[in-house]
């Protein structure tokens, strides 16, 4: 996982004031956004913000997922593709011809999105993008097409240094191919927004 720490305290100044509106989906403002998805599966707000987030993309995408079925998601990334933004995926490989998820990377596929798989028995687990070098989706939350039934949680962090260290992740898996305690620990573990600190870390490493 992508872990991602938000040291608050008192007058924490924008990023505290957003937490305290909280909301199913993500808030509306600021450098750090908070979302969960609605409970019993009744809804799923993060897909369709997770959709509109892909929307966004002007010049590049990285996505490191590690399953895709929500068809509204992966329609958003064959629309970036479409568009001229350069997508790349790394998705876990043991989804990529079961029943439920071959659809969706044959789609994208066919759109010339180029994904990389792991290859390996341990997951790679990772649910987080990059876009445009500038900010980052990063949460619990997988996009499934399935009815949301678990608790889930995403961020987005609008952060250039942040989607830096994010980018170096996704690049030791993407164009490195190393997974696992292949790669190495070597991102920036701390960062200021606003004058809060906050910390990421990936693991195993």
């Amino acid at each position: 996982y992508g872990l991602v720490a938000l040291a608050l305290g008192c007058g924490a100044g924008p990023i505290g004031a957003d937490l305290e509106r909280v909301h199913h989906g993500l808030s509306l403002a600021g450098p750090v956004e908070v979302g969960f998805n609605a409970p019993e599966g009744l809804t799923d707000p993060l897909g369709d913000d997770l959709a509109a987030y892909i929307d966004g993309a002007s010049q590049t995408l990285d996505a490191a997922l590690y399953k895709l079925t929500h068809l509204g998601v992966v329609d958003a990334l064959r629309r970036a593709q479409e568009r001229g933004v350069r997508v790349r995926i790394v998705s876990d490989s043991k989804h990529r011809d079961r029943r439920d998820a071959q659809p969706a990377y044959d789609s994208l596929e066919g759109a010339g999105v180029a994904i990389v798989y792991d290859h390996r028995k341990a997951d790679m687990h990772h649910k987080f993008l990059v876009r445009d070098g500038l900010d980052v989706w990063v949460g619990s939350y997988t996009p499934l097409r399935m009815a949301v039934t678990h608790a889930e949680d995403a961020l987005t962090i609008r952060d250039a240094d942040v989607a830096e260290a994010f980018t170096r992740e996704f690049e030791e898996m993407f164009t490195e191919r190393l997974f696992n305690r292949a790669k190495s620990d070597d991102t920036q573990h701390e960062f200021v927004i606003d004058g809060v600190r906050v910390e990421v870390y990936f693991s195993p490493t």
